[in-house]
């Protein structure tokens, strides 16, 4: 089964990933047992910690921040002298969006790596199909076997019943 998603990915053939990845229909842990990409929910502890590490970081915030500039240039998660930092923008008034640059301390940093490699597979495949959401740090997979797309919200444990797995449950 994992060389089978490691072949074809999100391009697999059929219209059921289950039966073609061979996971009996009365077990629903593939997800997990394959490591893929889950839902926005699987997202919500990586949020909930950096936003406890540095307050001043909103959801607007976060799902605005892009790792690569279009000409594939790092851009939102960098080295700057001693420090690395997170770059990105969150909405103000109007149209405007406002820049916000946050020092990461070891915590913050480690969280940002980890969620980088949590989202690798996805942001390598999204680059392979031409899409431009390959470039933001928060990237989800509905169902993990469908197409991986950039997250434009964040829910919480008090939002729709997709977000009450035991993963979140234990924040």
């Amino acid at each position: 089964q994992a060389a089978t998603w490691e072949f074809h990915t999100w391009n697999y053939r059929g219209k059921n990933p289950r039966l073609f990845f061979g996971f009996s229909p009365a077990r629903h842990k593939s997800i997990d047992d394959l490591g893929l990409l889950g839902s926005v929910c699987y997202l919500v502890p990586f949020a909930l910690l950096l936003i406890e590490q540095h307050p001043s970081i909103t959801e607007s915030w976060l799902l605005n921040l892009q790792l690569f500039d279009s000409h594939d240039n790092a851009k939102g998660f960098r080295q700057s002298g001693n420090s690395w930092v997170l770059e990105s923008v969150k909405r103000r008034r109007g149209s405007n969006l406002g820049q916000q640059i946050v020092i990461l301390n070891e915590v913050s940093r480690s969280l940002v790596e980890n969620l980088i490699l949590y989202t690798n597979e996805a942001r390598d495949w999204l680059r392979k199909q031409g899409s431009d959401d390959w470039r933001y740090l928060f990237l989800s997979s509905a169902t993990g076997f469908s197409k991986p797309i950039k997250v434009e919200r964040i829910y919480t444990t008090a939002s729709p019943p997709m977000c009450k797995s035991s993963l979140v449950e234990t924040l």
